[in-house]
């Protein structure tokens, strides 16, 4: 590793002896510093400008012996803090709730399911109260004019030191978060980051086999590689056992949408290849697949030149003017 000085070690518990014993002889050109666990050890990193020399060593906590007060009465208040906090009483139970550190972390336990379902319901709660994207405001404590609308977590317009790809990253938040805005409020749109699509799209099977009596009548409408190439439905594509072919009413009412908002959208054929619309078609959903396309392939997709700066935010807004629409019409 090159351009590196010091590389500080912060939670493998390992001491420095055990992070040399594991490099097994491989060099690192700087300095390395790791401390151990439980505060068995303090790290001092020294670092020296005009002699040019960078110091680092573990003291071992049981031969320091004297006290800073101003620390320590520091240390002290912080602890009596977390006491207060963590030590007064809010609801009792007549179940034992299972926090035993080795079962937390290698299982479900109805601690962890409390934790998690208030954490749900609170999510829930505060979105009620929140309503929509609308009562949000773009700055602090000010009040949405009747004309501007917070999209999301992008930059405020006043943010005028943004780099230009800070600028991209904020045009592809507001374009992503658009399916937040009012015309959608009568429709019940899920946005499901499925992954696993390179595991046999592990993802998206799990998601119908855990929601599928709520899935009736859904449309899936599968995003991919919409940041370049030319807009296009994907209306044939492999499954497990054979090809699939898109769901005819979509494809109508993305063609309808197409001459709507005057956005040309093509028609591809990918028959080589699976993806989560294939899969939910092949389980009798109602799907298809809108993908940005170059040269017959999902553009840019496992290519070396596949990177942030190639995205054609254009393109990304194009394709959500394309899914607004068709949510619309749907």
């Amino acid at each position: 590793v090159k351009g590196i000085d010091v590389f500080i070690d912060g939670h493998s518990h390992s001491t420095l002896e055990d992070v040399q014993k594991a490099a097994d002889g491989h060099a690192f050109n700087g300095t390395l510093t790791s401390t151990g666990t439980k505060l068995a050890s303090v790290g001092v990193v020294t670092i020296d400008p005009a002699a040019n020399k960078i110091l680092a060593e573990t003291v071992k906590l049981e031969t320091l012996t004297e006290a800073v007060q101003a620390v320590a009465d520091r240390a002290a208040a912080i602890q009596k803090q977390i006491d207060d906090d963590y030590g007064a009483k809010f609801a009792t139970t007549a179940v034992e709730l299972d926090g035993v550190k080795a079962n937390v972390r290698s299982g479900e336990t109805n601690l962890g399911d409390l934790i998690t379902d208030a954490l749900v319901w609170g999510a829930k709660k505060n979105g009620e109260q929140i309503g929509s994207w609308d009562t949000f405001s773009d700055s602090d404590g000010s009040a949405q004019g009747s004309n501007s609308r917070w999209q999301g977590g992008a930059a405020p317009r006043r943010t005028r030191h943004m780099s230009v790809e800070g600028e991209q990253a904020a045009r592809a938040r507001r374009a992503a978060m658009r399916l937040g805005d009012r015309d959608l409020t009568s429709h019940e749109v899920w946005f499901v980051l499925t992954g696993a699509g390179e595991a046999g799209n592990a993802g998206i099977r799990d998601f119908i086999a855990s929601y599928r009596s709520e899935l009736r009548g859904a449309y899936f409408i599968n995003l991919e590689c919409l940041g370049a190439g030319r807009q296009s439905l994907v209306v044939e594509e492999a499954a497990d056992s054979s090809r699939v072919k898109a769901d005819r009413r979509l494809v109508n009412i993305f063609g309808q949408a197409s001459q709507d908002i005057n956005r040309p959208v093509a028609l591809e054929r990918m028959p080589w290849r699976a993806s989560d619309a294939s899969i939910a078609l092949e389980q009798g959903c109602r799907a298809v697949t809108l993908c940005g396309v170059q040269d017959g392939v999902p553009a840019n997709a496992h290519w070396t030149g596949d990177s942030p700066e190639k995205l054609d935010i254009n393109a990304i807004e194009d394709a959500v003017d394309m899914v607004v629409e068709v949510i619309k019409n749907a």
